[in-house]
């Protein structure tokens, strides 16, 4: 994948780490990601960021915007999760 696709903003970020081709929805129901488990989400999204990065980040550190795209993606999931139980 293109490094710069990779840090180009949130939409980039998401692509790299959750997929292109999902949505929070969809990435809820993809992952049996759980509602109301914002620490579980929270450790996931650690955990799909390393890997993602493990695979792209040609071994550089995480990109320093990453740290509030995260916060930004935990949201939206724990939202996502929230409405896909109803």
């Amino acid at each position: 994948m293109d490094r710069k696709v990779i840090l180009n903003g949130y939409e980039g970020y998401w692509a790299t780490v959750i997929g292109a081709n999902l949505d929070a929805a969809g990435a809820v129901r993809e992952f049996d990601l759980v509602p109301g488990d914002d620490r579980g989400l929270d450790s996931w999204l650690d955990e799909a960021e390393s890997i993602a990065w493990s695979l792209v980040g040609q071994g550089e550190a995480y990109p320093e915007e990453w740290g509030t795209f995260h916060a930004r993606a935990v949201r939206e999931l724990a939202d996502a999760a929230n409405e896909v139980q109803s």
